[in-house]
C-alpha cells in the first residue's frame, strides 16, 4: 500500500510538472492588433505587443507584420523555443520586395537584463512561414524582434510563437502542500488501520 501511494504520489507529480513545462505554440490566427503607434499595447493570450508603426506596420486577423515587434508577458516568465516568420510580400511590385526584409534579430530579456540575442536570415522570399529556432531556448518576460530594412516601410510577419510556459514559485508551493496532505492523510488511515 505504501508504495502504490508513493507511485501514484510521484505519477501525479511528474505528470502536473511535465503538463506545465510543456511546450506551445501560441498562433496569431486571432491575432487583431488595432494599433496604430502612439496607442496602448495590445493583450493578446497573455503577452502585450506593442502597437504597430502608423504608415509601417500592419496587423491582420493571423498576423503582425512591421520592422520592430516588442512582446511583454504578462503571464510571467516563459521559455521561448521558436518564432514563425515570413518575408512581407508587394506582389504588385516585385514577388521578393522591395519591402521585404531578409534578415530579423530577435533579442530576449529577462527583467531588464538581456539574456540573449540571436539572428535569422529568411532565406526564402516566398511569404511562407518558417519556424527558426537557432540559439535560442532563453527564459524570457519579454522579446525584441528588429528587422535589418533600410527603410521604416520595409518589413516582415510574424505569425506565431513556440513557448514553454515556467510555473510560478507559488504554483510548486501549492504542489507541495497537496503532495505533504496526501501522505499526512495516508499516514493517518495506516495508524487507524493499526490501531483496529
Amino acid at each position: 500500500m505504501k508504495n502504490t501511494l508513493k507511485r501514484t504520489l510521484l505519477t501525479t507529480l511528474l505528470g502536473i510538472s511535465a503538463a506545465a513545462a510543456q511546450a506551445g505554440v501560441l498562433s496569431l490566427d486571432h491575432y487583431n492588433n488595432p494599433g496604430p503607434f502612439g496607442g496602448p499595447e495590445y493583450l493578446y493570450e497573455g503577452l502585450g505587443f506593442s502597437p504597430y508603426n502608423s504608415g509601417t506596420g500592419y496587423a491582420s486577423a493571423d498576423y503582425y507584420s512591421d520592422y520592430t515587434i516588442n512582446i511583454v508577458s504578462h503571464r510571467g516568465v516563459f521559455e521561448i523555443n521558436a518564432v514563425a516568420l515570413a518575408t512581407f510580400q508587394n506582389f504588385e511590385t516585385n514577388p521578393s520586395g522591395p519591402y521585404a526584409i531578409t534578415d530579423v534579430t530577435l533579442t530576449g530579456y529577462l527583467g531588464n537584463q538581456a539574456v540573449g540575442t540571436t539572428a535569422f536570415h529568411l532565406a526564402q522570399t516566398d511569404g511562407v512561414y518558417r519556424w527558426y529556432s537557432a540559439n535560442i531556448n532563453w527564459l524570457v518576460d519579454r522579446i525584441s524582434l528588429v528587422g535589418d530594412g533600410q527603410d521604416l516601410l520595409q518589413t516582415y510577419t510574424l505569425n506565431a510563437l513556440d513557448i514553454s510556459p515556467i510555473p510560478e514559485p507559488e504554483t510548486w508551493a501549492l504542489l507541495g502542500v497537496g503532495a505533504v496532505a496526501l501522505a499526512a492523510r495516508h499516514g493517518r488511515k495506516v495508524r487507524a488501520h493499526t490501531v483496529s
